[in-house]
């Protein structure tokens, strides 16, 4: 029988199996990569889009108190009953009071489209620090993390101070790499709503202070003297802070709900089990499908200061 007639055979009703006969792949096959990301859809749906219609906890409904009444009132109950509640938080959950009304779903939109950048950003500064391989394991740790689900559908600061992290660390990375003075600008604007988020953001330039000392000894194109310049105009930038930080220093007492962890609570904030056991899994059902990985060595030393620093920093929502 000739060659040709056999890619001329029909079946009718059946074309699926033809184009699989020719291509010689199963019908209906469905890659890896496809899916994970539905599986990955699901957990979204279900960690962060489900619970936004839930009714408020005492913290949230702290937020629409604060909101309610406008503006002017809002500053003057931040200045009047100090709170972690920070000025542009404010801001954006009565921005959202007004687009929406008094809803739950309403003001906690903002934070499942701030998670929802975080984890394009962090895949990005994944790839960027530790290559392509890194980034997807690396942004689905992150979406199923138990305090990221918690935090997108809470109406409080911490899912922007998550985003702002974020896109400041890449921002960062991209400057002492690049040199522009763009990017350090951007970096600057990004790291000073840090603090605008939430006031324990600024814990975090710690970590990027670590992070640029290691990448300047390796050859960055950002000199010693531009940090110097950068860390003046950061601290003018969040400068306009201080009344808001000082009162709610002056109360300090008032807001420790806790005892200083022990050891055991101190191992198991830094490295949970669950996530821990969950990245060990991962590992060994890729070397079981795709055999030993060959580390090449091609990360940089700073990239692995960067994420301990970052990771050592208890930046936690624990409520």
């Amino acid at each position: 029988m000739d060659i040709s007639d056999e890619n001329q055979v029909t079946r009718p009703g059946d074309p699926s199996a033809i184009k699989a006969s020719r291509s010689g792949e199963a019908p209906f096959a469905v890659s890896a990569e496809t899916m994970a990301l539905v599986l990955l859809g699901i957990v979204v749906l279900r960690l962060w889009i489900m619970p936004i219609g839930s009714s408020f906890w005492v913290d949230e409904a702290g937020t629409f108190w604060m909101v309610k009444d406008g503006i002017p009132q809002l500053l003057h109950k931040m200045l009047e009953w100090p709170s972690p509640m920070t000025p542009f938080y404010g801001l954006v959950a009565w921005a959202a009071y007004w687009a929406g009304g008094a809803r739950e779903y309403v003001l906690r939109i903002p934070s499942v489209l701030a998670i929802a950048l975080s984890s394009l950003l962090l895949f990005r500064l994944s790839r960027r620090l530790f290559g392509k391989a890194s980034a997807f394991p690396a942004a689905v740790v992150f979406i199923c993390s138990k305090e990221v689900a918690f935090s997108s559908c809470d109406a409080r600061p911490y899912a922007f101070l998550l985003l702002f992290t974020v896109a400041a660390t890449l921002a960062l990375c991209v400057w002492l790499e690049t040199g522009a003075a763009r990017h350090g600008a951007v970096y600057l604007g990004l790291a000073a709503l840090m603090a605008y988020t939430h006031y324990l953001g600024s814990v975090v330039w710690c970590a990027h202070a670590c992070y640029a000392l290691v990448r300047l000894r390796e050859g960055s194109r950002v000199q010693a003297k531009h940090l110097m310049v950068a860390c003046a105009a950061l601290g003018t930038l969040v400068a306009p802070l201080a009344p808001f930080l000082l009162r709610l220093f002056a109360s300090r007492s008032a807001h420790n709900f806790s005892k200083t962890p022990n050891p055991e609570a101190l191992a198991a904030a830094l490295a949970p089990p669950v996530l821990i056991a969950a990245v060990a899994l991962g590992v060994l059902a890729a070397r079981i499908i795709y055999g030993p990985v060959a580390f090449r060595g091609e990360t940089k030393r700073s990239a692995f200061v960067l994420a301990l620093t970052l990771w050592a920093i208890p930046l936690r929502n624990r409520d």
